[in-house]
Protein backbone atom coordinates (compact mmCIF):
# COMPACT_ATOMS: atom_id res chain seq x y z
CA UNK A 1 0.00 0.00 0.00
CA UNK A 2 1.26 3.44 -1.18
CA UNK A 3 -0.43 6.43 0.76
CA UNK A 4 -0.18 9.89 -0.30
CA UNK A 5 -1.43 12.84 1.39
CA UNK A 6 -1.61 16.31 0.30
CA UNK A 7 -3.29 19.99 1.09
CA UNK A 8 -4.09 20.61 -2.61
CA UNK A 9 -6.88 18.00 -3.93
CA UNK A 10 -6.13 19.14 -7.33
CA UNK A 11 -2.59 18.28 -7.09
CA UNK A 12 -3.61 14.42 -5.77
CA UNK A 13 -5.86 14.56 -8.39
CA UNK A 14 -3.12 15.44 -10.55
CA UNK A 15 -1.17 12.48 -9.68
CA UNK A 16 -3.38 10.12 -9.89
CA UNK A 17 -4.42 11.05 -13.37
CA UNK A 18 -0.48 10.43 -14.47
CA UNK A 19 -0.71 7.42 -12.95
CA UNK A 20 -4.08 6.22 -15.17
CA UNK A 21 -2.06 7.73 -18.04
CA UNK A 22 0.92 5.95 -17.82
CA UNK A 23 -1.13 2.76 -18.32
CA UNK A 24 -2.85 3.45 -21.09
CA UNK A 25 -0.08 5.07 -23.08
CA UNK A 26 1.73 1.61 -22.24
CA UNK A 27 -1.55 -0.46 -22.99
CA UNK A 28 -4.10 1.58 -24.75
CA UNK A 29 -6.67 -1.44 -24.42
CA UNK A 30 -6.80 -1.55 -20.47
CA UNK A 31 -9.33 -2.63 -18.80
CA UNK A 32 -10.54 -0.12 -16.07
CA UNK A 33 -12.37 -0.63 -13.28
CA UNK A 34 -14.56 2.89 -12.80
CA UNK A 35 -15.85 3.61 -9.15
CA UNK A 36 -19.25 5.51 -9.15
CA UNK A 37 -19.86 8.49 -7.26
CA UNK A 38 -18.63 12.25 -6.33
CA UNK A 39 -15.52 11.85 -5.51
CA UNK A 40 -13.84 10.41 -8.43
CA UNK A 41 -15.73 12.99 -10.62
CA UNK A 42 -12.60 15.59 -10.74
CA UNK A 43 -10.16 12.45 -11.72
CA UNK A 44 -12.44 11.56 -14.77
CA UNK A 45 -12.64 15.22 -15.44
CA UNK A 46 -9.01 15.57 -15.69
CA UNK A 47 -8.47 12.74 -18.05
CA UNK A 48 -11.05 14.06 -19.74
CA UNK A 49 -8.80 17.19 -20.27
CA UNK A 50 -6.18 15.14 -20.90
CA UNK A 51 -7.92 13.77 -24.08
CA UNK A 52 -7.79 17.57 -25.42
CA UNK A 53 -3.79 17.32 -25.35
CA UNK A 54 -3.93 13.71 -27.34
CA UNK A 55 -4.30 11.20 -24.84
CA UNK A 56 -6.14 8.78 -26.28
CA UNK A 57 -9.02 6.46 -24.15
CA UNK A 58 -11.00 5.45 -26.90
CA UNK A 59 -9.59 2.21 -26.45
CA UNK A 60 -10.22 1.55 -22.89
CA UNK A 61 -12.41 -1.53 -21.87
CA UNK A 62 -14.81 -0.31 -19.07
CA UNK A 63 -16.04 -1.86 -15.97
CA UNK A 64 -17.52 -1.06 -12.69
CA UNK A 65 -18.15 -1.81 -9.15
CA UNK A 66 -21.88 -2.06 -8.20
CA UNK A 67 -25.34 -0.94 -9.71
CA UNK A 68 -28.42 -0.11 -7.57
CA UNK A 69 -31.17 -3.11 -7.79
CA UNK A 70 -34.51 -2.29 -9.54
CA UNK A 71 -32.57 0.78 -11.73
CA UNK A 72 -32.77 0.81 -15.47
CA UNK A 73 -29.80 1.94 -17.46
CA UNK A 74 -31.61 5.05 -18.27
CA UNK A 75 -32.64 6.32 -14.90
CA UNK A 76 -30.16 9.38 -13.92
CA UNK A 77 -28.84 7.87 -10.46
CA UNK A 78 -28.43 4.07 -12.27
CA UNK A 79 -24.30 3.77 -12.74
CA UNK A 80 -24.75 2.45 -16.10
CA UNK A 81 -26.18 6.34 -16.99
CA UNK A 82 -23.34 7.93 -15.14
CA UNK A 83 -20.39 5.49 -16.79
CA UNK A 84 -22.30 6.64 -19.97
CA UNK A 85 -22.20 9.93 -19.00
CA UNK A 86 -18.83 10.71 -17.46
CA UNK A 87 -16.95 7.87 -19.14
CA UNK A 88 -17.98 6.51 -22.09
CA UNK A 89 -19.19 9.61 -24.51
CA UNK A 90 -16.32 12.10 -23.46
CA UNK A 91 -13.73 9.63 -23.67
CA UNK A 92 -15.27 7.94 -26.87
CA UNK A 93 -15.46 4.75 -25.75
CA UNK A 94 -17.91 2.16 -27.72
CA UNK A 95 -20.53 1.23 -25.06
CA UNK A 96 -19.86 -2.49 -26.67
CA UNK A 97 -16.46 -2.69 -24.96
CA UNK A 98 -17.81 -2.28 -21.42
CA UNK A 99 -19.24 -5.10 -18.88
CA UNK A 100 -21.72 -3.73 -16.59
CA UNK A 101 -24.05 -5.72 -14.00
CA UNK A 102 -27.29 -5.44 -15.10
CA UNK A 103 -29.29 -3.97 -12.04
CA UNK A 104 -32.81 -4.36 -13.31
CA UNK A 105 -32.74 -7.95 -14.38
CA UNK A 106 -35.60 -10.36 -13.74
CA UNK A 107 -32.94 -12.28 -11.77
CA UNK A 108 -30.42 -10.57 -9.69
CA UNK A 109 -28.79 -13.40 -8.61
CA UNK A 110 -27.97 -14.77 -12.11
CA UNK A 111 -26.99 -11.33 -13.36
CA UNK A 112 -24.37 -11.12 -10.54
CA UNK A 113 -22.87 -14.35 -11.92
CA UNK A 114 -22.97 -12.81 -15.25
CA UNK A 115 -21.33 -9.78 -13.84
CA UNK A 116 -18.58 -12.23 -12.39
CA UNK A 117 -18.46 -14.14 -15.81
CA UNK A 118 -17.80 -10.85 -17.77
CA UNK A 119 -15.12 -9.36 -15.56
CA UNK A 120 -12.73 -12.47 -16.14
CA UNK A 121 -13.73 -12.91 -19.70
CA UNK A 122 -12.24 -9.37 -20.52
CA UNK A 123 -8.92 -10.58 -18.55
CA UNK A 124 -9.44 -9.03 -15.62
CA UNK A 125 -9.07 -5.36 -13.95
CA UNK A 126 -5.75 -3.72 -15.10
CA UNK A 127 -6.72 -0.48 -12.40
CA UNK A 128 -9.53 -0.74 -10.41
CA UNK A 129 -10.55 3.09 -9.34
CA UNK A 130 -11.98 2.82 -5.99
CA UNK A 131 -13.70 5.11 -3.03
CA UNK A 132 -14.68 4.14 0.72
CA UNK A 133 -17.37 4.59 2.92
CA UNK A 134 -17.56 6.42 6.09
CA UNK A 135 -18.13 2.97 7.33
CA UNK A 136 -15.32 1.89 5.58
CA UNK A 137 -17.20 0.06 2.94
CA UNK A 138 -15.65 -0.49 -0.56
CA UNK A 139 -18.02 -0.70 -3.60
CA UNK A 140 -21.46 -1.83 -1.83
CA UNK A 141 -19.48 -4.79 0.40
CA UNK A 142 -20.86 -3.21 3.86
CA UNK A 143 -19.54 -4.47 7.74
CA UNK A 144 -19.29 -8.16 7.46
CA UNK A 145 -18.17 -8.73 4.01
CA UNK A 146 -15.90 -11.95 3.67
CA UNK A 147 -12.51 -10.86 2.23
CA UNK A 148 -13.08 -14.02 -0.29
CA UNK A 149 -16.33 -12.46 -1.49
CA UNK A 150 -17.44 -12.37 -4.70
CA UNK A 151 -20.00 -10.64 -6.92
CA UNK A 152 -23.31 -10.86 -5.53
CA UNK A 153 -26.80 -9.07 -4.31
CA UNK A 154 -26.26 -7.20 -1.37
CA UNK A 155 -28.69 -5.11 1.28
CA UNK A 156 -27.53 -1.89 1.88
CA UNK A 157 -27.32 -0.52 5.46
CA UNK A 158 -29.09 2.74 6.88
CA UNK A 159 -25.85 4.31 6.90
CA UNK A 160 -25.17 4.01 3.64
CA UNK A 161 -28.35 5.01 2.28
CA UNK A 162 -28.59 7.81 3.95
CA UNK A 163 -25.09 8.91 2.47
CA UNK A 164 -26.47 8.25 -0.95
CA UNK A 165 -29.86 9.76 -0.28
CA UNK A 166 -28.48 13.22 -1.62
CA UNK A 167 -28.31 11.62 -4.91
CA UNK A 168 -32.00 10.86 -4.64
CA UNK A 169 -35.00 13.21 -3.99
CA UNK A 170 -35.86 11.71 -0.47
CA UNK A 171 -34.41 8.32 1.10
CA UNK A 172 -37.18 6.53 0.15
CA UNK A 173 -36.23 6.42 -3.46
CA UNK A 174 -32.62 5.19 -2.43
CA UNK A 175 -32.55 1.01 -3.41
CA UNK A 176 -32.49 -1.10 -0.49
CA UNK A 177 -30.08 -3.68 -2.48
CA UNK A 178 -27.11 -3.65 -5.04
CA UNK A 179 -25.18 -5.84 -7.73
CA UNK A 180 -21.33 -5.25 -6.08
CA UNK A 181 -18.06 -7.08 -7.14
CA UNK A 182 -17.07 -8.78 -3.70
CA UNK A 183 -13.66 -7.99 -1.75
CA UNK A 184 -12.09 -11.07 -3.42
CA UNK A 185 -13.04 -9.66 -6.89
CA UNK A 186 -11.53 -6.20 -6.23
CA UNK A 187 -8.13 -7.58 -4.70
CA UNK A 188 -7.60 -9.60 -8.03
CA UNK A 189 -7.69 -6.30 -9.93
CA UNK A 190 -3.89 -5.88 -10.93
CA UNK A 191 -3.34 -2.01 -9.71
CA UNK A 192 -6.00 -0.24 -7.33
CA UNK A 193 -5.96 3.70 -7.02
CA UNK A 194 -8.26 4.90 -3.99
CA UNK A 195 -9.17 8.37 -3.27
CA UNK A 196 -11.04 9.70 0.07
CA UNK A 197 -11.22 13.31 0.81
CA UNK A 198 -12.78 14.94 3.28
CA UNK A 199 -13.04 14.96 7.53
CA UNK A 200 -15.76 12.84 7.29
CA UNK A 201 -13.58 9.84 5.54
CA UNK A 202 -10.54 10.10 8.46
CA UNK A 203 -11.86 7.27 10.77
CA UNK A 204 -12.71 4.99 8.06
CA UNK A 205 -9.05 5.82 6.31
CA UNK A 206 -7.61 5.24 9.95
CA UNK A 207 -9.33 1.45 10.25
CA UNK A 208 -8.19 0.59 6.93
CA UNK A 209 -4.73 1.63 6.94
CA UNK A 210 -3.84 1.28 10.67
CA UNK A 211 -6.44 -1.02 12.48
CA UNK A 212 -6.31 -5.16 11.66
CA UNK A 213 -7.74 -6.33 8.96
CA UNK A 214 -11.10 -7.12 9.75
CA UNK A 215 -14.32 -8.20 7.87
CA UNK A 216 -16.17 -4.88 9.88
CA UNK A 217 -14.07 -2.33 8.07
CA UNK A 218 -14.50 -4.35 4.67
CA UNK A 219 -11.74 -1.44 3.22
CA UNK A 220 -8.88 -3.45 5.78
CA UNK A 221 -8.87 -6.04 3.38
CA UNK A 222 -6.88 -4.07 0.68
CA UNK A 223 -3.85 -4.14 2.93
CA UNK A 224 -3.70 -7.34 1.07
CA UNK A 225 -3.81 -5.96 -2.44
CA UNK A 226 -0.74 -6.21 -4.01
CA UNK A 227 -0.82 -2.37 -5.73
CA UNK A 228 -2.29 0.02 -4.10
CA UNK A 229 -2.19 3.88 -4.38
CA UNK A 230 -3.94 5.52 -1.90
CA UNK A 231 -4.41 9.54 -2.27
CA UNK A 232 -5.62 11.38 0.60
CA UNK A 233 -6.28 15.34 1.82
CA UNK A 234 -5.16 16.33 5.14
CA UNK A 235 -8.58 16.07 6.29
CA UNK A 236 -8.83 12.35 5.68
CA UNK A 237 -5.36 11.72 6.60
CA UNK A 238 -5.92 13.42 9.87
CA UNK A 239 -6.82 10.47 12.43
CA UNK A 240 -3.52 8.48 10.79
CA UNK A 241 -1.78 7.27 14.01
CA UNK A 242 1.33 5.00 12.53
CA UNK A 243 3.30 7.98 11.56
CA UNK A 244 3.84 10.41 8.67
CA UNK A 245 1.75 8.67 6.11
CA UNK A 246 3.29 10.50 2.85
CA UNK A 247 5.16 7.28 1.67
CA UNK A 248 3.99 4.72 3.69
CA UNK A 249 4.24 1.43 2.03
CA UNK A 250 2.63 -2.33 3.16
CA UNK A 251 3.25 -5.24 0.87
CA UNK A 252 0.93 -7.84 1.25
CA UNK A 253 1.02 -9.06 5.14
CA UNK A 254 1.59 -12.76 5.71
CA UNK A 255 -1.90 -14.04 6.02
CA UNK A 256 -3.94 -11.96 8.68
CA UNK A 257 -1.18 -11.34 11.33
CA UNK A 258 0.07 -7.98 12.92
CA UNK A 259 2.85 -7.92 11.23
CA UNK A 260 5.60 -4.95 10.96
CA UNK A 261 8.09 -6.32 8.16
CA UNK A 262 6.61 -6.31 4.53
CA UNK A 263 5.80 -9.49 2.79
CA UNK A 264 5.09 -10.24 -1.47
CA UNK A 265 5.16 -14.07 -2.88
CA UNK A 266 6.07 -13.29 -6.38
CA UNK A 267 6.97 -15.87 -9.63
CA UNK A 268 9.82 -14.41 -10.94
CA UNK A 269 12.39 -11.23 -9.97
CA UNK A 270 13.44 -8.77 -12.71
CA UNK A 271 16.69 -6.97 -11.77
CA UNK A 272 17.53 -3.60 -13.19
CA UNK A 273 21.89 -3.98 -13.41
CA UNK A 274 23.82 -0.65 -13.11
CA UNK A 275 23.33 0.60 -9.82
CA UNK A 276 20.82 -2.54 -8.81
CA UNK A 277 23.05 -5.81 -9.34
CA UNK A 278 26.39 -3.92 -10.34
CA UNK A 279 28.27 0.02 -8.95
CA UNK A 280 29.62 0.41 -12.03
CA UNK A 281 28.99 4.55 -11.16
CA UNK A 282 32.45 5.98 -11.41
CA UNK A 283 32.83 4.07 -14.50
CA UNK A 284 29.81 5.05 -16.94
CA UNK A 285 30.33 8.59 -15.66
CA UNK A 286 33.90 8.47 -16.77
CA UNK A 287 33.20 7.05 -20.03
CA UNK A 288 30.18 9.98 -20.80
CA UNK A 289 32.70 12.84 -19.28
CA UNK A 290 35.60 11.47 -21.84
CA UNK A 291 32.62 11.38 -24.88
CA UNK A 292 31.38 15.23 -24.10
CA UNK A 293 35.17 16.04 -23.64
CA UNK A 294 35.87 14.85 -26.94
CA UNK A 295 32.36 16.79 -28.53
CA UNK A 296 32.91 19.57 -26.48
CA UNK A 297 29.35 19.01 -24.84
CA UNK A 298 28.39 20.12 -21.19
CA UNK A 299 28.57 16.27 -19.74
CA UNK A 300 26.86 17.24 -16.42
CA UNK A 301 24.37 18.51 -18.49
CA UNK A 302 24.20 14.71 -19.93
CA UNK A 303 24.76 13.08 -16.52
CA UNK A 304 21.50 14.60 -14.74
CA UNK A 305 19.55 12.34 -17.21
CA UNK A 306 21.46 9.53 -18.12
CA UNK A 307 20.85 7.30 -15.48
CA UNK A 308 18.72 4.46 -16.05
CA UNK A 309 17.85 5.08 -19.70
CA UNK A 310 19.52 4.00 -23.16
CA UNK A 311 22.37 5.55 -24.55
CA UNK A 312 21.40 6.66 -27.76
CA UNK A 313 17.82 7.80 -26.18
CA UNK A 314 20.54 10.23 -24.24
CA UNK A 315 22.19 10.96 -27.39
CA UNK A 316 19.59 12.27 -29.45
CA UNK A 317 18.95 14.77 -26.90
CA UNK A 318 21.90 16.78 -27.64
CA UNK A 319 23.70 15.77 -30.77
CA UNK A 320 22.05 15.87 -34.38
CA UNK A 321 20.07 12.08 -35.17
CA UNK A 322 22.38 11.41 -38.00
CA UNK A 323 25.45 11.45 -35.24
CA UNK A 324 24.04 8.87 -32.78
CA UNK A 325 25.07 6.00 -34.32
CA UNK A 326 28.77 6.88 -34.08
CA UNK A 327 28.76 8.13 -31.06
CA UNK A 328 27.06 5.13 -29.60
CA UNK A 329 30.34 3.08 -30.94
CA UNK A 330 33.03 5.18 -29.58
CA UNK A 331 30.84 5.05 -25.80
CA UNK A 332 30.93 1.58 -26.50
CA UNK A 333 34.26 1.41 -26.73
CA UNK A 334 35.28 4.04 -23.57
CA UNK A 335 32.85 1.37 -21.42
CA UNK A 336 34.33 -1.74 -22.80
CA UNK A 337 37.77 -0.09 -22.03
CA UNK A 338 37.28 1.15 -18.83
CA UNK A 339 36.05 -1.32 -15.93
CA UNK A 340 37.79 -0.02 -12.86
CA UNK A 341 35.78 -0.17 -9.83
CA UNK A 342 33.29 -2.42 -11.36
CA UNK A 343 31.93 -3.90 -8.02
CA UNK A 344 28.79 -5.79 -6.93
CA UNK A 345 26.82 -4.04 -4.63
CA UNK A 346 26.14 -5.39 -1.20
CA UNK A 347 23.54 -8.68 -1.18
CA UNK A 348 23.38 -9.24 -4.61
CA UNK A 349 25.67 -11.59 -4.86
CA UNK A 350 23.77 -13.77 -2.28
CA UNK A 351 20.45 -13.19 -4.24
CA UNK A 352 21.35 -14.30 -7.05
CA UNK A 353 22.68 -17.37 -5.86
CA UNK A 354 19.83 -18.60 -4.00
CA UNK A 355 17.73 -17.82 -6.70
CA UNK A 356 16.23 -21.10 -9.03
CA UNK A 357 16.95 -20.67 -12.36
CA UNK A 358 14.38 -19.52 -14.54
CA UNK A 359 12.98 -17.41 -11.95
CA UNK A 360 14.78 -14.30 -12.61
CA UNK A 361 15.73 -12.07 -15.06
CA UNK A 362 17.82 -8.81 -16.04
CA UNK A 363 16.56 -5.85 -18.00
CA UNK A 364 19.02 -2.90 -18.53
CA UNK A 365 19.50 0.11 -20.33
CA UNK A 366 23.03 -0.74 -21.24
CA UNK A 367 24.28 -2.86 -24.44
CA UNK A 368 25.00 -6.96 -24.05
CA UNK A 369 28.48 -6.79 -25.01
CA UNK A 370 29.28 -4.19 -21.87
CA UNK A 371 26.88 -5.54 -19.58
CA UNK A 372 28.08 -9.48 -20.03
CA UNK A 373 31.63 -8.52 -19.18
CA UNK A 374 30.66 -6.04 -16.13
CA UNK A 375 28.52 -8.87 -14.42
CA UNK A 376 31.39 -11.25 -14.61
CA UNK A 377 33.84 -8.53 -13.47
CA UNK A 378 31.93 -7.97 -10.86
CA UNK A 379 31.78 -11.54 -9.55
CA UNK A 380 27.90 -11.54 -10.50
CA UNK A 381 26.17 -14.84 -12.72
CA UNK A 382 24.97 -13.52 -16.04
CA UNK A 383 21.02 -14.56 -16.16
CA UNK A 384 19.38 -16.88 -18.45
CA UNK A 385 17.25 -13.68 -19.93
CA UNK A 386 19.20 -10.92 -20.23
CA UNK A 387 17.06 -8.13 -21.97
CA UNK A 388 19.46 -5.22 -23.16
CA UNK A 389 19.09 -2.16 -25.31
CA UNK A 390 19.49 -4.05 -28.43
CA UNK A 391 16.10 -6.08 -27.78
CA UNK A 392 14.34 -3.55 -27.54
CA UNK A 393 13.32 -0.88 -29.48
CA UNK A 394 11.98 2.00 -26.65
CA UNK A 395 14.23 2.08 -23.58
CA UNK A 396 12.98 2.81 -19.72
CA UNK A 397 10.69 4.72 -18.85
CA UNK A 398 9.14 2.55 -21.53
CA UNK A 399 8.09 -0.84 -20.41
CA UNK A 400 8.84 -3.32 -23.35
CA UNK A 401 11.59 -4.37 -21.52
CA UNK A 402 10.35 -5.97 -18.37
CA UNK A 403 7.41 -7.47 -20.42
CA UNK A 404 10.04 -8.74 -22.80
CA UNK A 405 11.86 -10.23 -19.57
CA UNK A 406 8.14 -11.72 -18.48
CA UNK A 407 7.01 -12.95 -21.62
CA UNK A 408 10.68 -14.70 -21.73
CA UNK A 409 10.25 -16.70 -18.22
CA UNK A 410 6.49 -17.02 -18.99
CA UNK A 411 5.34 -15.47 -16.45
CA UNK A 412 2.61 -12.38 -16.06
CA UNK A 413 4.18 -9.16 -15.42
CA UNK A 414 1.17 -9.06 -12.63
CA UNK A 415 3.41 -11.83 -10.72
CA UNK A 416 7.11 -9.79 -10.86
CA UNK A 417 8.52 -7.71 -8.52
CA UNK A 418 11.01 -5.25 -10.72
CA UNK A 419 13.79 -3.71 -8.91
CA UNK A 420 15.49 -0.95 -10.06
CA UNK A 421 17.30 2.44 -8.35
CA UNK A 422 16.34 4.47 -11.25
CA UNK A 423 13.06 6.98 -11.38
CA UNK A 424 12.95 5.97 -15.04
CA UNK A 425 13.21 2.19 -14.47
CA UNK A 426 10.68 2.30 -11.51
CA UNK A 427 8.20 4.22 -14.05
CA UNK A 428 8.95 0.86 -16.66
CA UNK A 429 8.16 -1.49 -14.01
CA UNK A 430 4.71 0.27 -13.29
CA UNK A 431 3.97 0.41 -16.14
CA UNK A 432 4.82 -2.75 -17.10
CA UNK A 433 1.67 -3.68 -14.51
CA UNK A 434 4.49 -5.33 -12.31
CA UNK A 435 5.13 -4.91 -8.16
CA UNK A 436 8.27 -2.37 -8.27
CA UNK A 437 11.01 -2.21 -4.97
CA UNK A 438 13.32 1.05 -5.32
CA UNK A 439 17.02 0.79 -3.71
CA UNK A 440 18.35 3.85 -2.84
CA UNK A 441 21.77 3.20 -4.34
CA UNK A 442 22.03 5.96 -6.65
CA UNK A 443 19.29 8.22 -5.99
CA UNK A 444 18.21 9.68 -2.88
CA UNK A 445 14.90 7.22 -1.81
CA UNK A 446 12.86 10.22 -1.99
CA UNK A 447 13.51 10.57 -5.67
CA UNK A 448 12.11 6.26 -6.24
CA UNK A 449 8.35 7.70 -4.33
CA UNK A 450 6.59 6.34 -7.45
CA UNK A 451 7.69 2.30 -6.50
CA UNK A 452 5.39 0.49 -3.98
CA UNK A 453 8.11 -0.01 -1.34
CA UNK A 454 12.09 1.46 -0.86
CA UNK A 455 14.75 -0.03 0.76
CA UNK A 456 18.58 1.80 1.32
CA UNK A 457 20.51 -1.56 -0.18
CA UNK A 458 19.13 -5.22 -0.96
CA UNK A 459 20.97 -6.55 2.19
CA UNK A 460 17.79 -5.87 4.05
CA UNK A 461 15.61 -7.61 1.68
CA UNK A 462 15.34 -11.80 2.05
CA UNK A 463 14.16 -14.18 -0.79
CA UNK A 464 12.70 -17.22 -0.19
CA UNK A 465 11.77 -20.00 -2.72
CA UNK A 466 9.02 -21.40 -1.99
CA UNK A 467 6.60 -23.72 -3.68
CA UNK A 468 3.59 -20.87 -4.72
CA UNK A 469 6.98 -18.81 -5.64
CA UNK A 470 9.56 -16.20 -4.13
CA UNK A 471 8.96 -14.79 -1.34
CA UNK A 472 10.33 -11.43 -0.67
CA UNK A 473 10.52 -9.92 2.89
CA UNK A 474 11.67 -6.52 3.67
CA UNK A 475 12.75 -5.41 7.28
CA UNK A 476 13.09 -7.55 10.31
Amino acid sequence: MHVVTGEDIAELISQAADQVEELVRANPEAVIGIATGSTPEPLYAELTRRTGEGLDLSRLRITCLDEYIGLPAEHPQSYRHYIAEQILEPWGIDPAHTVLPEGDAADPDVAAAAFEDGIRSLGGVDLQILGIGPNGHIAFNEPGSPADSRTRVVDLTAETREANSRFFDSIDEVPSQALTQGIGTILESRKAIMLAFGAGKADAVAAMIDGPVDEDVPASALQDHSALEVFLDAAAASRLVSGPPEHRRRLRPAGQEEVDRMRLICQAILFDIDGTLVDSTASVERTWRTWAAEQGIDADAILRTSHGRRSQDVLIEHIPEGQVETAMRRLSELEVSDTDGVIALPGTREILTSLPAGSWAAVTSGERHVMVPRLEIAGLPVPEVLVTSEDVAHGKPDPEGYLAAARQLGVDPAQCLVIEDAPAGIRAGLAAGAHVLGVATSHAIDELTDAHARVPDLTVCRFTPADDGIVVEIGD
